[in-house]
Order: structure tokens, then sequence, then C-alpha cells
């Protein structure tokens, strides 16, 4: 019996999760409601509230759970190669096709500060882990007397880099003559040069 109510209970919060995820993908933040996630879902207001103690808890359990995803999908993209300059590519690839199909999804991961710790200590956690397999390629192409340090600080600029080029596409792609084209050629571009070529994937 407790099994059987333990099996209902998941599938009720997937249920939840999956509702959440297809109306904050087509429609945005503002379309997801506690109400109408729990309509879609079929089930009442107050099963929603059972399981998540509010919009807020819901998106950012949507996006941790699509962040998983993207970051596992990745990370076995970039292992079907031995050549570190394809991960590279690979893994500019990855996050710019995440950013746009996901954009709303994109900004509350990487571009917006979330005021609960506990949401900031799971964002930080995903993250440790999505970066320990870049940081491995990184290390790779970078001299083998590069210092830890420099290996974080090479790291965290192409971070840096592709999260700008990625609000910068997503938000004002006008002005800075933008597309998903000239944005990743810009990150492999400057991948290349924080990792000492002058692009990513050039041969000396």
């Amino acid at each position: 019996m407790k099994k059987n109510m333990l099996s209902e209970e998941i599938s009720v919060k997937q249920r939840l999760v999956t509702a959440t995820a297809r109306i904050f993908a087509e429609e945005g933040y503002e379309a997801v409601s506690m109400r109408r996630v729990a309509a879609e879902a079929g089930y009442s207001q107050m099963a929603a509230y059972r399981h998540f103690e509010s919009k807020e808890a819901l998106i950012q359990h949507v996006c941790a759970d699509l962040y998983q995803q993207f970051a596992t999908r990745m990370m076995a993209e970039m292992a079907k190669t031995d050549d570190p300059w394809k991960k590279i590519h690979l893994f500019a690839a990855a996050l710019l096709r995440f950013a746009l199909q996901y954009p709303d999804h994109y900004s509350l991961i990487f571009l917006v500060r979330h005021p609960d710790p506990k949401v900031i200590e799971t964002r930080e956690s995903l993250a440790r882990g999505f970066l320990a397999g870049v940081r491995e390629t990184v290390s790779v192409l970078l001299p083998p007397e590069t210092r830890p340090a420099d290996v974080d600080a090479a790291l965290r600029r192409m971070m840096a880099s592709a999260h700008g080029t990625m609000a910068l596409l997503l938000a004002h792609p006008q002005p800075y003559a933008l597309n998903r084209t000239n944005a990743l050629r810009d990150l492999e571009t400057t991948f290349g040069l924080l990792l000492g070529r002058g692009q990513a994937g050039s041969r000396s």
C-alpha cells in the first residue's frame, strides 16, 4: 500500500513538472501559475501546493532538471571525440543550442541571481559537476606547466564570454548583429584566444 501511494505521489509530481515545463517553454514565465499547472496536469491547486510551495519553487525544479539533462547530453557528446578542440566546439555549440531552444530557462539558470540560498546551492552544485568535464578539456589545451589557478581563470573567462554572448543574442541581437552563426564563431574565436590559439580548431 505504501509503495503504491509513493508511486502515485511521484506520478502527480512528475505530471505537474511536465505541465510546467511545457507552459514555461512555449509561453514564458508569466504564463505559469499554480492554478493553471494544476489544471493542465489534471489535479487540484491544493495538490500542486502539496508538492511545491510556490510557482517559483516549481519553476526552479523544472530549470534544475532541464539543466541536468542538458549537462548530461553535452558531456556525452564531448565524450564521442578525443580531439580537445572538437570538444570545445561541441561545448560551445551545445550551450548556444540550449540558450536558443530554452531562452527563459537559460536566463533563469545562468543570468538571474536568486535570493533563496537553497536555490543558489542547487545551481552551484549542478554547475560544479557541469564544469568539471569542461575544465579537464581546458587543462589539456593549455601548456602542461599551467597552474591549476590559471586553468580555473581561463575557464571562468570562457564562461563569462559565453554568458555575455548568450545574453546579447537573446536580448539585443540586432544592435550587435548577432545570430546563431556568428555567435558560435565569436565564442570559438574567443575560446581559442583564451586557450593560446588564434582560433579554436586551428593548428600550429
